[in-house]
């Protein structure tokens, strides 16, 4: 006999903490859609070729997979008033709203374009790590699968944003009205982590008054940090995570760095349409995902659901 349940409500205290978690998610995403798909388009349409495009995309996406060299940093250090993890969220947001603010004023050149990309990206991805952490932190079990729904959405929507809205700004704007757009909605968005506290107690900036919690406080050593990665990183199951996830981002490499050139060049589509049809799947995939979330949360706390 099947269970009967309904989907849980979300109290004004939970939505706020889900909508600040989706918002971050989309402030990596926007990065992506515009550093991956937007400017990728724009150059392909410009007349650059496959090996330009591709070393572009190598390059900006190249922070991404030094997250691991992040995290543990993150475990060891910060500023605990504020919270175990609130204070690099800040940190990082308000890094990717600089980087923005000096990718406006760079010369049109591959190397610049490139390096000060990498950069929004390390932030980014430290952004990312943060974020992942401050959700693990300040939600209860029974609400992660209903969040990691909200925190993905928000990510496609922020990659669709950054693809679609930048190609477009790309070519009425040009590359500094896109940089100081993108750097507005940085801060914007950096509104949210300032205003949501870890726990109460705390202090929302160095300056204001509060305490380290007794959560925040819990500080473990350098070496033991170093061990516990190293032991996680050696057993069968990470090996073959890590192997798959190698195999898996090396063909989304060759795809999103041949498909503007196959899309500009052979096809001769430009670079906003191309864009648009990446945004029709990533808005896709975002209400997906926050719909279907809800029923992970729900089903997973009745025990044996499925075999009933």
């Amino acid at each position: 006999m099947a269970a009967n349940f309904t989907l849980p409500t979300l109290s004004a205290s939970r939505a706020w903490r889900f909508a600040t978690l989706a918002i971050m998610y989309s402030a990596q995403g926007l990065p992506f859609g515009l550093f991956n798909i937007a400017i990728p388009s724009w150059m392909a349409a410009g007349g650059y070729g496959a090996a330009e495009v591709a070393s572009f995309i190598g390059i900006v996406s190249l922070p991404w997979s030094l997250k691991l060299i992040v995290a543990p940093l993150m475990d060891r250090w910060g500023y605990r008033p504020m919270g175990y993890r609130r204070p690099w969220v800040i940190g990082a947001q308000l890094g990717v709203f600089l980087s923005f603010v000096i990718f406006g004023f760079i010369p049109e050149e591959l190397l610049w374009l490139s390096a000060v990309g990498c950069q929004t990206n390390i932030f980014a991805a430290t952004q990312d790590v943060a974020v992942d952490g401050l959700a693990i932190d300040i939600l209860p079990e029974q609400d992660r699968s209903r969040a990691n729904g909200f925190m993905f959405g928000g990510q496609y929507v922020g990659i669709s944003l950054g693809a679609s809205g930048g190609g477009y700004a790309l070519l009425h704007l040009g590359l500094q009205g896109v940089s100081l757009l993108s750097a507005l909605l940085m801060i914007l968005v950096l509104m949210f982590p300032i205003l949501l506290l870890e726990r109460s107690g705390e202090r929302r900036f160095p300056w204001s008054a509060g305490k380290t919690s007794p959560r925040s406080a819990l500080t473990t050593s350098t070496g033991e940090l170093v061990k516990n990665t190293v032991k996680a990183l050696i057993v069968p199951a990470s090996i073959i995570l890590l192997l798959a996830q190698v195999g898996s981002r090396v063909a989304e490499g060759i795809i999103i760095s041949h498909l503007p050139i196959y899309a500009a060049q052979t096809m001769g589509l430009d670079d906003t349409t191309y864009n648009d049809f990446s945004t029709i799947g990533g808005i896709l995939a975002a209400v997906l995902g926050v719909a279907i979330s809800p029923w992970f949360d729900k089903i997973g706390s009745h025990k044996g659901f499925w075999f009933t």
